[in-house]
């Protein structure tokens, strides 16, 4: 997952085009100067999938490190979400 700082990138997986005004959010976002990147995820399968990924913070092996531990807080928090509610999140498909 190693990404050239404001380029995103999509996973080997990910087959589906990316409509035209997506990208162009997410370029507008990570130009932003205070935003260091952004996590695309996919929570239509367990576990959650990273299917994007851009920005300085997720660059080289410390990046990877980074979006695994992101990953994590969400399958922690979709977890709890669905003890507390009683094995379904308003989110579940």
């Amino acid at each position: 997952m190693s990404n050239v700082s404001g380029s995103s990138t999509t996973s080997p997986t990910s087959t589906a085009t990316t409509p035209p005004e997506l990208e162009q959010t997410l370029a507008t976002l990570i130009s932003h100067r205070s935003v260091l990147g952004y996590l695309v995820l996919s929570r239509s399968v367990e576990p959650v999938s990273i299917i994007r990924s851009a920005g300085v913070v997720f660059e080289g092996e410390q990046g990877k490190k980074y979006s695994q531990v992101v990953k994590r807080i969400v399958d922690t928090c979709t977890s709890g979400l669905q003890e507390v509610g009683g094995g379904e999140t308003k989110y579940d498909s």
